[in-house]
């Protein structure tokens, strides 16, 4: 084996025991889920996983306090930013002395699918089912099974339509846990029917 190939494999070596570790620090890990490193993060306790996720590598945890949850059967791609914290500037104070920390939990559901190096600011939910195209930015929540994209992040489709949707979750939850037929219709027609010719021009 040659010298190059030793340090790579020392670095999977490396990587994979951080990774391990980092997993035992979070506030939940669910059963078949995993994260892939590198991880950069200083507080792991506040991070929710469901089962049957994972977060793939590059990923940045900037978090103090407020918790970030993720739900199951959900797939997050490479360089995910995740900020929990909004900093509270003071009169009279120069920005580095105003050291205080607004915390919003940031959370994602199920079944979402987020793309390569999208940054979700403090306070985004994401609903059941979006997805989320590579480098986007969010900064106000998602819709389920909504389609976004851009920065600032955009609401440019939806999967299915509602009547698919409604088929979709009886397929696959309780009735106690589906989503109502009104607030997929509202959605439906808020976000996407009646903003058709601004995506369009969004999208040219």
């Amino acid at each position: 084996m040659s010298i190059i190939s030793k340090i790579k494999a020392l670095r999977t070596v490396i990587a994979t025991y951080d990774v391990k570790t980092f997993e035992k620090k979070l506030g939940h890990l669910g059963k078949g889920s995993y994260l892939d490193g590198p991880i950069y993060c200083s507080n792991p306790k506040p991070i929710f996983v469901g089962e049957h996720s994972h977060i793939f590598g590059q990923a940045n945890y900037i978090i103090r306090e407020g918790k970030f949850i993720v739900g199951n059967y959900t797939g997050i791609a490479q360089g995910l930013t995740v900020i929990t914290g909004d900093h509270i500037f003071e009169k009279g104070k120069l920005c580095n002395d105003s050291l205080g920390m607004k915390e919003q939990e940031v959370v994602i559901g199920d079944d979402v699918r987020i793309g390569a190096f999208v940054t979700l600011l403090p306070g985004v939910h994401i609903g059941r089912g979006a997805i989320i195209g590579a480098g986007t930015v969010l900064r106000n929540d998602v819709p389920p099974y909504a389609i976004v994209s851009g920065n600032p992040a955009k609401v440019i489709g939806f999967r299915m339509n509602p009547v698919d949707i409604l088929e979709h979750e009886v397929m696959l939850y309780p009735k106690s846990e589906r989503l109502s037929e009104d607030e997929l219709y509202n959605n439906y027609e808020k976000f996407y029917y009646n903003r058709m010719e601004e995506i369009v021009k969004y999208l040219e």
